[in-house]
């Protein structure tokens, strides 16, 4: 009698999960380089077998690494492919955008953000303000071309 073989396991279930993202992490420099995918934003991604879902892979090595799962990581060494947990620093939502904040010096068509130039969105109603800020000159410039266009039609 013959007997059959059973069909080769793929290679991610025959490796450990852990093991198979450990894989995928080279130094370089003082940060830890993601060598997998990597998303738009240059942020790498790791999909995990069980389930088939994917996230980030520096929010996955911080929960190796420290067993937790914070709301929010900020990487200190501002290299988002980095998943190495000590340049990773938790933080809450709000914490994070007024770290990109002092970061990010001009809207995305250039106009720097200074104090005549920017405007905060008006506080919610529990008082609270989500901390986003616009550029007046585009602001100025959309409401021009909307005006534009009401009056056209």
């Amino acid at each position: 009698m013959h007997m059959r073989k059973p069909p080769p396991r793929p290679w991610r279930e025959s490796i450990a999960t852990g093991n198979r993202f450990w894989l995928k992490v080279w130094p370089k420099g003082d940060c830890w380089e993601w060598r997998g995918a990597i998303s738009s934003g240059g942020y790498g991604q790791f999909a995990y077998a069980e389930g088939g879902w994917t996230k980030f892979a520096h929010r996955i090595a911080y929960y190796l690494a420290t067993n937790r799962l914070p709301e929010q990581l900020h990487h200190l060494c501002q290299h988002p492919w980095c998943v190495r947990p000590s340049h990773l620093l938790p933080v809450t939502s709000g914490e994070h955008r007024a770290c990109d904040r002092g970061r990010v010096t001009h809207c995305k068509h250039g106009h720097l953000y200074d104090e005549k130039n920017t405007y905060w969105q008006k506080p919610l109603a529990n008082g609270k303000t989500n901390g986003l800020r616009g550029c007046r000159r585009c602001h100025a410039i959309e409401e021009r071309n909307r005006q534009r266009r009401l009056r056209a039609s």
